[in-house]
């Protein structure tokens, strides 16, 4: 993770932009700083809800602890719970593997919950954050 990040409560989540393994995340702080936040090695996003009007009460990066297990099977659903015991254990593998990954530093969780609108996770090898010059349009 590069830059310094401040305290995204009560700020306006107003664009994501997808490109590849990569998203840049707009907001806009309380006090009016608008903020670009570069997700790099995107392995997973789920975003619901997005709305003109975002607010985040609650935006969280997960890395060098253990990962709520809940958050990554929002991102990565588990089989059909009839399916094959193979299929359920090589699940359980890939998740602990992906909660080792988070706990190394090796990879971040992002976690955006909202106050009204976006609620957000994503899986990244890196995230950077700048507090950019102007306002997006």
């Amino acid at each position: 993770m590069s830059g310094e990040i401040p305290s995204f409560h009560d700020a306006k989540f107003v664009g994501i932009q997808l490109l590849g393994e990569k998203a840049r995340l707009t907001l806009v702080r309380y006090n009016g700083e608008p903020w670009e936040i570069v997700l790099t090695g995107l392995e997973a996003l789920q975003m619901d809800n997005f709305r003109q009007g975002n607010i985040v009460t609650h935006f969280e990066l997960i890395q060098k602890v253990r990962p709520d297990k809940e958050l990554l099977e929002r991102l990565f659903p588990s089989p059909h719970p009839a399916a094959a015991q193979v299929y359920q254990d090589a699940y359980a593998e890939f998740l602990d593997k992906k909660v080792a990954l988070v706990e190394a530093g090796q990879a971040v969780l992002l976690s955006i919950e909202p106050a009204y609108g976006a609620d957000l996770i994503a899986f990244t090898g890196q995230l950077s954050a700048k507090k950019l010059t102007s306002t997006p349009v």
